[in-house]
């Protein structure tokens, strides 16, 4: 059975959606803002690595230090940081999405890099997790000790001098190729969309902004890179 994704970006839906999370839209700004200044303050002398790791790192940082406040804590499982709620049930962990990040069309986003085993299997979990047991759901993470894992993705438009972002909940992965290839997040069951974050616009960024994607040290560590001209 296919479940639709259900796309809150309307200003009411969006407040519904993340006070049944209790998660802040102000916390998720925030992250987003810490994220780009990360990238931002980087200089084509970096390494041309750093910048897409600064903005990942940045990004947790943000995220955990506004949420502390609210009870949660950051953890890491098996490389892969998350922050995590005050009893356990949910985690956001922070990722780069596509051009359909943030967009309320028809086209689901999709992270930018492959993911390791780790969120493989909390996506795994997560599907299992259908909306149809929605009533089931808190009492079967509490007996199973899983983590409803969420992602903040999100996507630079240095052109049009915006950041998309959205909180969304990812359940499908697509099909691994070969032994080494890994999978990126395709399908989701719920997204909940922001205003974008606006930010000085770069003019050609496309064409002045080499764009590609790597791992940092940690198999769970998936970065958008790009240099600034």
């Amino acid at each position: 059975m296919v479940n639709a994704c259900k796309i809150r970006c309307e200003t009411p839906d969006v407040a519904d959606g993340l006070a049944k999370l209790a998660v802040p839209a102000s916390a998720l700004t925030h992250a987003v803002e810490t994220a780009y200044f990360g990238f931002a303050r980087c200089t084509p002398h970096h390494p041309r690595n750093y910048p897409g790791i600064a903005s990942w790192a940045d990004g947790v940082r943000g995220l955990a230090d506004k949420l502390k406040t609210e009870g949660w804590q950051l953890i890491t499982v098996k490389g892969q940081p998350r922050v995590v709620n005050d009893d356990g049930s949910m985690a956001i962990t922070v990722a780069t999405g596509d051009e359909n990040t943030g967009q309320d069309g028809t086209q689901e986003p999709r992270t930018k890099s492959g993911k390791g085993r780790t969120t493989v299997e909390s996506v795994f979990r997560n599907g299992f997790l259908f909306p149809q047991m929605e009533q089931d759901a808190e009492e079967r993470i509490r007996l199973m000790q899983v983590r409803n894992l969420w992602v903040l993705l999100l996507y630079r438009n240095m052109t049009a001098g915006k950041v998309y972002f959205e909180l969304s909940r990812p359940i499908t992965m697509e099909h691994k190729v070969g032994k080494t290839r890994k999978q990126r997040i395709i399908g989701w069951s719920e997204r909940i969309i922001l205003p974008p974050v606006e930010v000085e616009p770069i003019a050609n960024a496309t064409t002045r902004n080499e764009i590609q994607e790597t791992d940092a040290k940690s198999p769970e560590i998936t970065v958008e890179i790009k240099r600034r001209a």
